[in-house]
This record gives structure tokens, C-alpha cells and sequence, in this order.
């Protein structure tokens, strides 16, 4: 039988410390405070197709929080249905910052998973969204919504995986490669980082920096997730950590700044 979860937090601020006010989740998703921040935990493997989960996440103003996850997803097809779905909301307050770096998704064969994305920063707050999806035989799909200062900062579609529009994994989509990394940087304070090794940096209209990279190995995607921070945030080059060796970048469309294949 699907499973249908949902989970909400709330991080507030008080004379400069942060703390949830409230905090409630459904099984089998559920919401962990740890000392770096929150963890989310999926008590149930999966997700399997059918099954959907929501997530809410609301950071008050001068909040500060580091979203993580327990363990890898790995979605797979159900009995009767092949497609989960997960969606997740984001708002960010005046001055919050939100870290948002849960662990790769794994969509293996015959399944397909579906992340909807929807964040709401104010101006003066710092947010780093980050993605890794890991191709094992499935399709996966995504779409980014993302407004900062009440302006429209990225709005994007992906499609990969058995049963994507012709050309997926072609020259202009994957390239053959099976691990996805997507990263979003937005702040006020930030620099327009260069281009790193492995991945390609766009810089967004407004106040904004885009990661992209693409390979096979999960622990350079996040070297170079973590080299991108580092740059972007203008940290010397003799605290950052070392750009990954090897890997690509996804041939995207500027107008939709993470796009490999519309829906």
C-alpha cells in the first residue's frame, strides 16, 4: 500500500540563538533535531511508486539551520505504480539561513521520482540548496522554484532517465554520466565564482550562483558542492576544499538556468 507522509518545522530566533518552535512529521517521514541543525529521517525504504511525502520548512527572521538527511533514497517502482513524489517547501525570513544538503536520491530501474521545489527567501537571507540525483536505471524529474527579495531567481525543469525526451543522455543532457549534482547559492554577499573543475558556475540575474556537475563518483560531487560554497562566499583559496578531479557539466538552457530536457 502507498505510503502519503508529511513533516513541518519551524525555526525561530531569540536573542541570537536559534531554536524550533515547532516541529511535527507523520510516519514514516520524520524530523530529528541534531547539534548542527535538523535531520530528516524516512523510517520506511524507499520511497516506493505511489508513495508521496511533503515537507515544510519555515525559517523566522535571524534564523539559522543546517537540513540534512539520515541516508540516501533509493526509489524503486511499486506494485501498481511506478512514480513517487515528494514536495518541499521552503520559506526563508529576513536574515535566516537555511543549508539545505540532503543525501543522493537513487532511482533504480522502472521507477520514477518527482521532486517539486518551492523556496521563498526575503532580501538579507543567505540559503545554499543542493540536489544529487544518482541514475541506476530510472527516470527522475524535478522542478525548481526559487524567489529571493520577492523576484523571480530561477525557475527550472529536469527530466532524466529512461522514458525523458530523446536526447537526455546525449551531448546536451547526462553525456552518459550517472550522478547529477545541482546547487543554488543565493545572498546578498556573495561573489560571482568562476568556473570550477569538474562543474560549470552560471550566475543567476539576481543575487544568485548555480552549480552544476556531472560524473560518476558521489564523493566528488560534493567536493566540489563544497569547493563552490567556498568561492562563492569569497573564502581563500588555502581554506577551500580541492575541486574534484575529472567529471562534466550539463549543457543547460540560460533562459531556464537548470534545464536539461523541459517536461
Amino acid at each position: 500500500m502507498p505510503l502519503h507522509s508529511s513533516a513541518r518545522a519551524v525555526a525561530s530566533c531569540r536573542d541570537g540563538r536559534t531554536y524550533l518552535s515547532s516541529l511535527r512529521s507523520q510516519v514514516p517521514l520524520s524530523l530529528r533535531p541534531t547539534a548542527a541543525g535538523l535531520t530528516v529521517v524516512a523510517s520506511a525504504f524507499g520511497p516506493l511508486g505511489g508513495d508521496t511525502t511533503a515537507l515544510e520548512l519555515v525559517l523566522e527572521a535571524g534564523a539559522r539551520l543546517q537540513v540534512g538527511s539520515a541516508g540516501a533514497q533509493v526509489a524503486q517502482p511499486g506494485v501498481a505504480d511506478p512514480v513517487s513524489r515528494a514536495s518541499v517547501r521552503l520559506q526563508v525570513g529576513e536574515g535566516a539561513d537555511l543549508e539545505w544538503r540532503p543525501k543522493p536520491l537513487v532511482v533504480t530501474a522502472g521507477a520514477e521520482h518527482r521532486l517539486e521545489l518551492q523556496v521563498t527567501a526575503a532580501a538579507g537571507s543567505r540559503l545554499l540548496l543542493a540536489e544529487t540525483a544518482v541514475l541506476s536505471g530510472g527516470r527522475y524529474r524535478s522542478h525548481w522554484r526559487v524567489d529571493y527579495g520577492q523576484l523571480p531567481l530561477l525557475a527550472a525543469d529536469l527530466d532524466i532517465g529512461p522514458g525523458a525526451p530523446d536526447g537526455w543522455d546525449g551531448p546536451a543532457g547526462t553525456d552518459g554520466a550517472r550522478i547529477l549534482l545541482t546547487a543554488l547559492l543565493a545572498g546578498e554577499q556573495l561573489l560571482r565564482a568562476g568556473p570550477l573543475a569538474g562543474g560549470e558556475v552560471l550566475s543567476l540575474a539576481g543575487p544568485g550562483v548555480l552549480l552544476q556537475w556531472l560524473g560518476d563518483d558521489a564523493v566528488e560531487a560534493q567536493r566540489c558542492l563544497d569547493a563552490f560554497v567556498a568561492a562563492a562566499s569569497g573564502v581563500p583559496a588555502a581554506h577551500m576544499s580541492p575541486p574534484p578531479r575529472g567529471g562534466s557539466s550539463l549543457n543547460t538552457n540560460v533562459t531556464a538556468p537548470l534545464s536539461a530536457r523541459h517536461t
